[in-house]
């Protein structure tokens, strides 16, 4: 039986949570690296070596977070689970706007830059973005796609281990689910959002609107983002 002792506290749970979450967003800054220079080549290199640096700090303080907090193998509670979630929407900005601070904006602008990309708010502070290497072009458009989609991939999250899931769509007065589970009413919800975004890419395209400029407006439109 395990003792009291041994029994993760509930800032230990929170961590658990919140390393979790940073380790995945850390792997996604390899998009914005590696994709403008399939397409545009390695010119702008160097803002690519940006977002390598800005993904490898998120993930070493996820891995350093572990270290310190051994994996939990027991139900994470609810609110432990809320509380990770609320830390990751402020840390996760925060560690997402260095590239925004490389490419010659003060930190606090880069920070509201990237808070309102996250949020899908549509501030900007670039009044415009035609000099901006690829790079943050398309990762102020891809952060808003996955902004627009944050809420239900941390859901994900809580469905690994919360007890009662249902009370998040309780809590926005729907009862009703487009699948039995929650669990398949969220695939659902992500396939719809991927193939939202592809047929936008598509129709863009077909307007005669280079590729590039498909991708990221589909990226801003679908989740009603604004920055473009």
């Amino acid at each position: 039986m395990k003792s009291m002792k041994d029994k993760p506290s509930k800032i230990g749970f929170i961590l658990v949570r919140l390393a979790e979450i940073l380790e995945l967003f850390s792997y996604f800054n390899l998009v914005p690296a590696v994709l403008p220079l399939l397409i545009f080549g390695t010119e702008e290199w160097k803002t690519s070596l940006y977002f390598i640096i800005q993904g490898t700090a998120m993930l070493l303080l996820a891995l350093v977070i572990k270290h310190f907090h051994k994996e939990v193998k027991e139900e994470i509670p609810l609110h432990c689970n809320i509380v990770s979630i609320v830390l990751a929407w402020i840390l996760i900005p925060l560690l997402s706007c260095f590239v925004y601070y490389m490419n010659g904006l003060p930190i606090l602008d880069a920070y509201f830059e990237s808070v309102s990309a996250w949020t899908t708010t549509g501030f900007t502070i670039y009044e415009s973005v035609g000099g901006l290497p690829h790079q943050i072009i398309f990762w102020r458009s891809f952060e808003q796609w996955m902004g627009g989609l944050g809420i239900v991939a941390f859901v994900f999250f809580l469905l690994d281990q919360s007890t009662n899931p249902f009370l998040f769509s309780k809590a926005e007065g729907r009862s009703d689910f487009i699948k039995p589970t929650m669990r398949g009413t969220l695939k659902t919800i992500l396939k719809i959002y991927a193939a939202l975004t592809f047929i936008g890419i598509a129709f863009l395209s077909f307007t005669g609107m280079d590729l590039f400029t498909s991708l990221n407006m589909a990226m801003t439109a679908v989740p009603t983002g604004g920055l473009d």
